[in-house]
């Protein structure tokens, strides 16, 4: 997965803050290194959050639960999504109705990374060559 740096999520927040206000600064770095490496964490080797859209839903949901921020959380967790897929080449659109949804949802406990993965499986648009590629290897003819 392509990752983004603090750095780019600062950014991120802060213009979060631009657009909609509220009040600048980091609540806690230790909160936002967590919720920015959790995705990548391992156990015996393997991936605990293997899939791109699992890391994504991760990472934004640790922004938006860990509350790193003194204002924003949800917005910058929510703008992760979209920024996140399209930098790996994933094609999904979200009006911002749905991400407000999302960040309220992550927010007050009724939505958990397992149904985030979900909702952003839900939202993605495969290209016409991957729908091709994958019509070729059901009919058992990956070439």
């Amino acid at each position: 997965m392509k990752k983004i740096t603090v750095q780019q999520v600062l950014l991120i927040h802060q213009e979060m803050l631009d657009r909609f206000g509220g009040l600048t600064g980091i609540r806690d770095e230790k909160l936002l290194d967590s919720a920015m490496e959790a995705p990548f964490q391992t156990f015996d080797g393997a991936d605990l959050f293997p899939a791109t859209i699992e890391k994504i839903a991760r990472m934004a949901y640790g922004i938006v639960k860990n509350h790193p921020f003194f204002d924003g959380n949800k917005r910058t967790g929510t703008a992760l999504i979209p920024l996140l897929l399209k930098l790996n080449d994933i094609e999904a659109w979200f009006s911002d109705n749905e991400l407000v949804q999302i960040g309220t949802e992550l927010a007050d406990g009724t939505m958990d990374t397992d149904k985030l993965t979900t909702v952003i499986k839900g939202k993605v648009h495969f290209t016409e060559s991957c729908i091709k590629l994958f019509e070729r290897v059901l009919r058992g003819n990956g070439h």
